[in-house]
Order: structure tokens, then sequence, then C-alpha cells
């Protein structure tokens, strides 16, 4: 985690994912072998809904690897949710 230059932690983003309940054991374990780039939580476990917390920064690994887990067959969905404030 990098602190910026006023000494904040960066903004920690959430992604809203729906997939296959099948799935979810999967892709929060593959996410947690990028080690650092976030980490998922089970909202549903029988109706697949999740979220993924993940430094700003990282918004656009998560999505990358978002993209290759559905090239791969995961039938997943997935939208960066509104930052609360």
């Amino acid at each position: 985690m990098t602190v910026d230059p006023a000494g904040r932690p960066p903004e920690i983003r959430e992604v809203a994912v729906m997939l296959p309940p099948e799935d979810i054991f999967y892709v929060s374990w593959t996410l947690d072998a990028y080690e650092g780039i976030g980490f998922m939580r089970t909202d549903d476990p029988q109706g697949g809904r999740a979220t993924i917390f993940c430094p700003e920064e990282a918004l656009g690994e998560v999505f990358s690897l978002l993209d290759a887990l559905s090239r791969e067959g995961v039938a997943l969905e997935y939208r960066l949710t509104e930052t609360r404030t």
C-alpha cells in the first residue's frame, strides 16, 4: 500500500461481482494469489454476490484479472460501486 505525499492512505474502492456460487472460492483464492491488489467478501453465497475491495491504484489490475477469468470461462459480471463519503 502506498501513501500519498500528504500521508494519506489510498482510497479503497469496491467492485460488485456476480458469479456462479460454485466459482466464488476459485475467484477469491485467485485474487488472493495476486498479493496486495485486493480481497473479496462473499455477500450472498447462494446468489453468487460478492464485493472486491482494492486500493484505487489497483483497479486496473483487478479489472484485468476479472476479464481474464471471464475469458477462461467463469461467467461473471462486475461493476465499480460508488465511493462512500
